[in-house]
């Protein structure tokens, strides 16, 4: 069925990546044209379906960012990695083909192919692998270091990013996909350009997803108040694919550039106080799906009126009024009007931890659960 994203251990990780050799260097040869640096310095990211590492193209000496898919051949997972495999690879190969859209979406450098040229196993070593550009960072790595370094954006940062975050999930949006799971950590700056990754739980609008349908992921934390009732199965046990899904996962990564944490975590945090993980996440996906107020910070609307004002449609409960990012394209919210106080900069976090703001507690207070608000 339809599960979260999720993080890997290291041990985990590695007892599911490819059977490479490292030598000395800790460098190994794939696809025979490709070094994958195997150091934990050059580690880029591990999900629940891959590995992803840089890498050196030794033909053009170009740096690259190589995903290996975790396979176990004649598992049940194979064809579900596989069927993901190949999804990114069409994906990105159909984003590509237009240069207007293109822009907006990782580069795709190559992919591993079998016998008859078509994407699938390795004829080397079997293994399943995407090769795309190098990003410098993620947005979410990006906002972390500013969290860290006690740093909040300055209004003009913000407006600039909101816009391109808005751009890019419109661009997706108009080829006809549906992303899912849009979050800070599936963008990435390219030589400062915002560009969406990860395409392989993409779906075409209008279609439908299963809730046994294991190829697609989501995240808890950026996920929607109707994607949230679906997941909890009864008499829902499909969904179809519109904007609006990624429209809410766009309104909270709009507000992150204020907050620089996402702004759920603290609601789920609250219910992992509580519970085990297992529950706490069945908890909190049920607090979602009855959410009727929209969860937007009060201090994104005082940083700056028009991203406030933009965020707020996106981040509507009821999907039928929630604006999609085309929609908000041609709205004078995407003109983001800076605050009154344009100098002000991202708001102070106490003690550097997530705020868990007052519509939040009050909506989780509605639920006649003890919240404790943070000052």
């Amino acid at each position: 069925m339809c599960h979260p994203s999720s993080v890997s251990s290291t041990s985990e990780g590695q007892a599911n990546e490819p059977k490479v050799k490292a030598d000395a260097k800790v460098v190994s040869k794939v696809m025979g044209r490709y070094a994958v640096n195997m150091d934990k310095e050059s580690l880029l990211g591990r999900g629940s379906f891959s590995v992803c590492r840089k890498g050196v193209d030794l033909l053009t000496g170009e740096a690259v960012a190589i995903k290996a898919y975790k396979i176990q051949h004649g598992s049940n997972d194979w064809e579900v990695t596989l069927l993901k495999f190949q999804r990114q690879v069409e994906v990105l190969q159909t984003l590509q083909d237009s240069q207007e859209l293109g822009k907006f979406f990782v580069r795709l450098v190559d992919f591993s192919r079998d016998s008859s040229g078509s994407p699938g196993p390795d004829l080397c070593d079997a293994c399943l692998y995407v090769v795309t550009e190098l990003a410098e960072h993620s947005l979410k790595d990006f906002l972390s270091v500013q969290r860290a370094s006690g740093q909040g954006l300055s209004s003009q940062a913000a407006r600039s990013l909101a816009r391109s975050v808005v751009m890019a999930a419109a661009a997706l949006h108009n080829a006809g996909y549906v992303h899912l799971d849009l979050k800070p950590e599936n963008m990435m700056l390219f030589n400062g350009r915002l560009k969406i990754i990860d395409v392989d739980g993409c779906v075409a609008i209008g279609s439908t997803v299963s809730l046994q349908d294991s190829s697609r992921s989501f995240s808890p934390c950026y996920c929607a108040p109707e994607w949230a009732r679906f997941l909890q199965g009864g008499e829902q046990s499909e969904i179809v694919a519109e904007p609006q899904l990624d429209a809410w996962s766009v309104g909270l990564t709009l507000c992150e550039l204020v907050t620089l944490s996402a702004v759920l975590r603290p609601a789920l945090t609250h219910f992992l106080k509580s519970a085990n993980s297992l529950e706490a996440h069945e908890a909190f996906i049920d607090w979602l799906g009855k959410l009727q107020t929209s969860p937007l910070p009060q201090c994104v609307e005082q940083f700056d009126a028009g991203l406030g004002e933009m965020a707020l449609g996106l981040l509507a409960c009821d999907s039928n009024s929630r604006l999609t990012p085309y929609q908000c394209l041609s709205s004078q919210s995407m003109q983001l009007r800076p605050a009154t106080v344009q100098t002000k900069r991202g708001y102070p976090v106490a003690d550097n931890q997530p705020i868990m703001h007052q519509r939040m507690a009050q909506s989780l207070e509605s639920q006649q659960l003890a919240v404790v608000v943070a000052a």
